[in-house]
């Protein structure tokens, strides 16, 4: 209850998760997505088959959060 009162009274246009721990993260993710504010990926020490490397982890940091706070 807390969670779905504070997204829209501080104006959260996304919330960030790493991709592996998403799914300890439902909670987060329905209130987010029954707000409609966007759900997006974040790597911090995780590589997955398309980022193996630590820049390429910074790039799509980079293009997530530029992509999601942009809206």
């Amino acid at each position: 209850r807390t969670l779905a009162e504070t997204i829209p009274t501080l104006h959260i246009p996304a919330v960030f998760l790493e991709p592996n721990l998403a799914a300890r993260a439902s909670t987060l993710t329905e209130v987010a997505r029954e707000q409609g504010v966007a759900v997006c990926p974040i790597y911090g020490d995780t590589f997955v088959d398309d980022i193996d490397s630590y820049v390429e982890m910074m790039r799509a940091n980079a293009d997530s959060l530029r992509r999601c706070l942009a809206r």
